[in-house]
């Protein structure tokens, strides 16, 4: 019995230490059409995928294989070079909510290139950076408050679509984008206290959203011609926005009491900003306690305040 006891004692030891473990891996890979695929289960994983080349795949998988096994205090890095690359990160926090955060970066340079970052329960960090032509991300945080993505896109035909959802408290988005005839979608749900920056310049961009329930704010620069922002807030939201150039049009929703558009701290927006040429404004706040604030200068512009 004393040595049934004993050997049931190692295994447990054992299966903690294989749960407890920290995993690294690497991978590095130079030309075309490579595949690059790293798996890891278990606690505090790192893991790194470098390309050079095209038409090359990278993926990372942490804490997503075995139900059984739960995972946290995970990190991805993604750097790829050339044309036609893409990356997929997919990221779950087994402890359903823990501090414990998954962090991940993905770094492309070049043309055609696209990302899918995935991250469940933590409070994920993200970091994405592309830098051509006709590149897309798709970023998706679910189930977890504090939530942070940051994503940087230049050049021509770029594409964005970030959700962060479920939960999604102190949600937070920063977002550059800078070039010609980008587009980006982003939509802030399910929590409170969320918090929106775009920085837009170059010629018809596009940015569409939606923010969360209440305590939804957003701030916005947008310099260049032709862009168009089109945004809905729920109640007790600010917006402070930004415009310089010429044909820019601007929507602007907030739905419930206590929004308001007007100078804002520490982003220093005074409200609406507009200065250029042949400029549009629309703002609709609907029910009590709303303040708006639109200042216009320039040749041709159009400002129009609807308070319901």
């Amino acid at each position: 019995m004393k040595k049934l006891t004993t050997l049931l004692f190692v295994l447990v030891f054992a299966s903690s230490m294989a749960f407890a473990q920290s995993n690294s891996a690497s991978s590095t890979a130079n030309g075309n059409n490579n595949t690059s695929t790293i798996d890891q289960d278990g606690s505090s994983n790192t893991a790194e995928v470098v390309q050079n080349g095209s038409h090359n795949e990278a993926m990372i998988n942490q804490g997503t294989l075995d139900d059984a096994i739960l995972s946290n205090n995970d990190e991805a890095r993604i750097n790829q070079t050339g044309v036609g690359n893409s990356a997929e990160l997919h990221s779950r926090d087994g402890y359903s909510g823990s501090s414990a955060s998954v962090i991940y970066e993905v770094d492309q340079q070049g043309n055609y290139n696209s990302v899918r970052a995935r991250a469940f329960n933590a409070p994920a960090e993200g970091d994405i950076d592309q830098s051509g032509s006709h590149n897309s991300a798709d970023l998706t945080q679910h189930t977890s408050d504090d939530m942070y993505a940051k994503l940087s896109q230049s050049g021509v035909g770029n594409t964005a679509d970030i959700d962060q959802v479920q939960g999604a408290n102190n949600a937070h988005l920063e977002a550059t984008m800078e070039g010609n005839h980008n587009s980006m979608d982003v939509t802030q749900t399910n929590g409170a206290w969320q918090k929106l920056v775009v920085s837009v310049s170059g010629s018809h961009n596009a940015v569409n959203g939606t923010l969360g329930a209440h305590d939804a704010d957003q701030f916005t620069e947008i310099a260049g011609v032709g862009n168009d922002f089109d945004f809905y807030q729920g109640e007790s939201s600010d917006a402070g926005i930004s415009v310089s150039g010429d044909y820019n049009d601007i929507d602007l929703m907030q739905n419930g009491a206590h929004n308001s558009v007007f100078a804002t701290v520490p982003w220093h927006k005074d409200g609406i900003v507009v200065s250029g040429s042949h400029n549009t404004v629309d703002v609709t706040q609907n029910s009590n306690n709303n303040t708006a604030t639109v200042d216009v200068s320039g040749v041709g512009n159009s400002a129009t305040v609807t308070q319901n």
